[in-house]
């Protein structure tokens, strides 16, 4: 069952380093991408697919495992990526001159329970005294079993700004 709840979408997007486009990138070379965890799956399968596609052209693609949001944008900005992947927009610090931003997708966020517990769907008050502690149970008695991302995780978040019921809750 999934609990869905206001239209809350994270960006995804793609910091590129404007020496990436140069002329002197053609020939054999490496495409370094790294950054937010959420995003690397598809990356990885992109890059994949880009490799078969430019299988000519000498280039590889090398997917990094997670370096966060900001490790990827610190990484692209010291040119040891090409590309990095963040689930949110650039900080005003974070900002410098060759670097482009592109947004590449826009993913929903959903809430998702197994569908045995006896409901078909919970409201936003609901939610906030379950990730609170006031309630402990589904209907049926089975205890819940919350799986949280980090505080400063960007869809941690997005729920607390889309959801004002979870602000004090997460």
């Amino acid at each position: 069952m999934i609990f869905g709840f206001r239209s809350a979408h994270r960006a995804a997007f793609v910091f590129i380093a404007l020496w990436l486009w140069a002329p002197s990138t053609v020939g054999a070379e490496t495409l370094t991408i790294g950054g937010t965890g959420g995003d690397l799956g598809t990356i990885r399968q992109l890059g994949a697919a880009f490799e078969k596609t430019a299988a000519g052209e000498g280039v590889t693609v090398n997917v990094l495992d997670s370096l966060g949001s900001g490790g990827g944008i610190r990484a692209a900005k010291a040119s040891v990526l090409e590309i990095a992947i963040s689930s949110r927009t650039l900080k005003d610090k974070e900002r410098a001159p060759g670097l482009k931003i592109f947004a590449y997708a826009k993913t929903a966020m959903v809430i998702v329970a197994n569908n045995t517990h006896g409901l078909s769907g919970i409201s936003a008050a609901e939610l906030a005294r379950i990730y609170r502690g006031e309630t402990r149970n589904w209907p049926d008695g089975t205890a819940y079993r919350i799986v949280l991302r980090p505080k400063g995780d960007t869809d941690t978040q997005i729920v607390k700004n889309q959801l004002a019921e979870m602000a004090d809750a997460l």
